[in-house]
């Protein structure tokens, strides 16, 4: 869901395979214009490199992204305390030039033998990650992951419907008319001052 005062246009950029749940926005009425990704890719299949390294060159190309969800990638980088195979290529793909903002938390709740572990990661180019901070919050809300609150700061355009009608609901008619009824001759032609004009 994304606001009305909130210009957006919907990026189609294909998802890095077909498991993987991905929606792409760019935001255009602030400054600077951001693209906005979600994804959610599912625990059963592993992040592919070459697959996953094509969608994020897809991203950068458009400056200014961040790229947010539920990733399934383990890394003790990001406080998980095993990699897995997606987490090793996760951290491939982002060592140099994608900023991660919630490397130091955790947001799955381990079940009975599994760890806590970090797998909703915010993810972003670099030169607006000075623009981004990321807050967990201890409530689940009946899930076994724990909401992460991202707030950008960027500055908002206003956008609205631009009309050129002009309005009249606040003329003063009655003054209108004893103004008029006073100067009416500035309003008419001089070779017209000599008629007689009722009003």
């Amino acid at each position: 869901m994304i606001k009305n005062n909130l210009k957006n246009n919907v990026i189609n950029i294909s998802t890095p395979d077909d498991s993987t749940e991905l929606i792409i926005v760019e935001i255009v009425n602030v400054q600077p214009t951001i693209t906005i990704a979600a994804c959610y890719k599912p625990p059963s299949e592993t992040l592919r490199l070459q697959k996953w390294n094509h969608f994020i060159e897809n991203l950068q190309s458009r400056d200014n992204f961040v790229l947010m969800g539920d990733f399934n990638a383990k890394h003790t980088t990001w406080n998980c305390n095993k990699n897995n195979p997606s987490g090793n290529n996760l951290h491939a793909l982002i060592e140099f030039d994608i900023f991660l903002h919630n490397a130091e938390t955790t947001t799955r709740i381990g079940q009975s033998a599994q760890s806590d572990s970090n797998i909703d990661l915010v993810l972003s180019s670099i030169n607006i990650a000075h623009l981004i901070t990321t807050r967990r919050h201890d409530d689940p809300l009946t899930s076994d992951h724990l909401p992460v609150e991202i707030t950008i700061s960027l500055q908002k355009f206003t956008y609205s419907h631009r009309s050129n009608r002009i309005s009249t609901t606040r003329t003063d008619w009655e003054k209108f008319l004893v103004v008029f009824d006073s100067h009416w001759n500035y309003f008419i032609y001089h070779e017209f001052t000599s008629l007689n004009l009722e009003h």
